[in-house]
């Protein structure tokens, strides 16, 4: 190029400019004329995600909102334009700014595109400024340093110029970060950075479960780690999924293994043969759950007498309960005239002296002797991974459908069936590049880590199910006016009428969903009239304000005074309880208690409803991990047709709060220092 000398530029024609500070814009032949969104691939520019997106691999979380691919209520998660919060917002259009979202680990780069609404060319004008969100303000106001914005050189493919900017984290951030992009000074578009100050891990416990004629004596480890977990799920986890959302793991020293006894579990009814392999009956998965995360505990702590002992009282304990219902049955809504009834015909008393609920009582007696407490799996910063190869998967009996691998919400553990390492194997054979066995566990660790299925609107069901408890407390005040304006005769059954009705949960629980404390503490201790064998059982639990055999003197006798024990120890607030609780009901007062108990059900009503259509058809987020990549078939059944666009690749932002709340609250989760 010419030299030019700028101190002469009017004699070639350029004449009152200065260089120096030049306004591109005003020469540019490129203008900005809307929204400018930024994406995480060039192919994402195009909204192709899930497989079409050939450019995206989860190295990072990003997330962009869509009307057509996300949850269509959960936009109120997600800020517009001018930092605002939408969570208020009843709906928005195709035309209203819905921020995205990204997730960058400390001392990391990345590269997004930049595009803007109907021009091209004009995103190089752009000019990019950081804030970090103030806590004060409630806005992103603060000025940062912890992140760099570079524009990189555009791309040109096939006469196209694709803009990009660079994105470096130099350091931690204790807030969200927002990169706005402007135009003229105004702003045009809008990022927000999840803040990564608190990167969290946890640890990988991979245990191999045989079942086999002959129960394992003790708990024993694997010489290595299985290939699968160790070189492929775990880079997944760490590289293509829970990275999005700040969380790490490692795998543990060894995998363990143990073998149990496959007739026993058969005759708990947990199993069945299903062409020729062996199949976990899939109403049975929770109690499939618990009782091997109570023998794996045992095994680990060489606890086994232990728990075999829990196991046999919990069988006793079901057996008194049965044998309890078989003579009592008030339901689970106030009835005045039924607790009457219940109480001249002394209901509970002769349902307890039943020679059947007797019979077992007397044996959990003495069982108890040997109690030394409740098998507790250690989850503290720990995530199982149970696998079988002998269990080939979870089925409907007279059914085809194969769930290859579960969790339970929130739990912390995945169990895997031979039917899902079995596809990955065949992968291995023919020399796939196939990760779906990964992803199908990554989405099993979702749900292990709090997460429900995006075409499941569980907040609907749960407000669904809060109206019924309203409409059925409204009944029950209608019901207490009406019998108080008739007649006082009732109101000194209130009492013994809320204790029958209370028994209803207990009295409904599974067997595998009884524990020692809720049995006793929720049923027994209702019983037991020797005061001795009482506060043996009040020590043993370590509950305070529990009923003084309150069901069976209140049978004798409905004025007998109410007794709840207590110790020295008792709070100031545990003491008002114990008083509220001895002091006698009467009609004005339950009926306070229940509009009492209905204005804090509408409370968590609302805060549900807010929730209500943060759902999407099944296979329509594209590639998000909690949805199915099969249309309609939430039953895992493979014949089911599979949506081709589909692949597993991201996390929602709001998925990734959930994860990290849900590890944190129940320690499965580490602080990375």
């Amino acid at each position: 190029m010419k030299n030019i000398d700028i101190r002469n530029l009017a004699k070639i024609g350029v004449a009152n400019v200065d260089v120096y500070k030049t306004d591109r814009r005003k020469y540019s032949k490129y203008k900005l004329e809307g929204d400018v969104t930024f994406y995480r691939s060039k192919t994402n520019i195009d909204d192709k995600l899930g497989n079409e997106d050939s450019q995206y691999f989860g190295k990072f979380g990003y997330d962009r909102y869509s009307l057509t691919t996300s949850p269509q209520k959960s936009f109120i998660y997600y800020f517009d334009k001018n930092g605002k919060s939408l969570k208020d917002a009843k709906e928005i259009s195709i035309n209203d700014y819905v921020c995205p979202y990204l997730s960058i680990w400390p001392k990391t780069e990345i590269s997004l595109y930049v595009k803007a609404k109907g021009t091209s060319g004009g995103e190089e004008m752009l000019e990019y400024e950081c804030k970090e969100w103030d806590k004060n303000t409630q806005t992103f106001s603060k000025t940062t340093s912890k992140l760099n914005i570079t524009k990189k050189d555009p791309e040109v493919t096939n006469n196209t110029r694709y803009f990009k900017i660079n994105i470096e984290c130099k350091d931690a951030f204790e807030n969200d970060i927002s990169i706005v992009a402007k135009y003229n000074n105004q702003i045009v578009g809008r990022l927000i950075v999840k803040a990564n100050s608190k990167l969290y891990r946890t640890t990988i416990q991979p245990v191999l479960i045989n079942f086999g004629q002959t129960a394992s004596t003790e708990l024993t480890s694997l010489s290595k780690h299985d290939d699968f977990i160790e070189n492929k799920l775990l880079p997944y986890f760490n590289n293509k999924s829970f990275n999005q959302a700040y969380i790490q793991a490692s795998l543990a020293p060894t995998t363990k293994t143990v073998t149990f006894s496959l007739d026993e579990f058969m005759s708990k009814k947990l199993f069945f043969t299903d062409e020729g392999k062996l199949r976990l009956d899939r109403s049975q998965k929770l109690a499939y759950n618990n009782l091997i995360e109570s023998r794996f505990a045992a095994y680990n702590s060489d606890a086994q007498e232990k728990q075999t002992i829990n196991e046999e009282l919990m069988t006793l304990a079901y057996e008194m309960i049965q044998g309890f219902k078989d003579k009592f049955n008030f339901g689970k809504t106030s009835d005045l005239k039924k607790a009457a009834k219940f109480y001249e015909e002394k209901r509970a008393t002769n349902a307890w002296k039943s020679d059947k609920v007797n019979k077992a009582y007397l044996k959990y007696k003495e069982l108890k002797k040997k109690y030394k407490g409740d098998n507790s799996i250690d989850k503290n910063n720990i995530t199982y991974l149970f696998y079988s190869n002998n269990l080939e998967s979870a089925r409907t009996k007279g059914e085809k459908d194969n769930v290859r691998a579960f969790s339970a919400t929130g739990f912390g553990t995945v169990h895997i069936f031979n039917h899902a390492l079995e596809a990955n194997k065949r992968a291995e054979k023919e020399k796939k590049q196939d990760d779906r066995t990964e992803a199908l566990i990554i989405h099993e660790l979702g749900h292990a880590f709090g997460l429900n299925h995006t075409m499941d609107d569980v907040a609907k069901r749960s407000a669904e199910r809060i109206q019924g408890e309203i409409d059925a407390k409204e009944k029950e005040i209608q019901n207490f006016l009406s019998l108080k304006q008739k007649s006082s005769e009732y109101e000194k059954y209130i009492r013994l009428d809320w204790i029958y009705s209370g028994l209803y949960d207990i009295l409904s629980k599974k067997k595998e969903e009884l524990s020692v404390e809720s049995f006793e503490s929720s049923f027994l201790v209702y019983f037991i009239k020797d005061i001795e064998d009482k506060c043996w059982y009040y020590e043993h639990m370590k509950v305070k304000n529990i009923f003084n055999s309150v069901i069976l003197h209140m049978e004798e006798n409905i004025d007998a005074k109410v007794v709840v024990l207590h110790d020295q120890t008792e709070t100031e607030q545990e003491k008002q309880e114990r008083i509220e609780r001895e002091t006698p009901l009467t009609f004005n007062l339950i009926i306070q208690t229940r509009r009492n108990e209905i204005t804090a059900l509408q409370a968590n009503k609302s805060r549900q409803e807010k929730q209500i259509g943060i759902v999407l058809p099944q296979t329509e987020t594209l590639e998000n991990f909690l949805d199915y990549s099969q249309y309609g078939d939430a039953d895992g059944n493979e014949a089911a047709p599979r949506n081709n666009k589909f692949e597993y690749k991201s996390f929602y932002q709001w998925q990734w709060k959930k994860m990290i709340d849900t590890g944190v609250k129940n320690n499965y989760l580490r602080l990375i220092e």
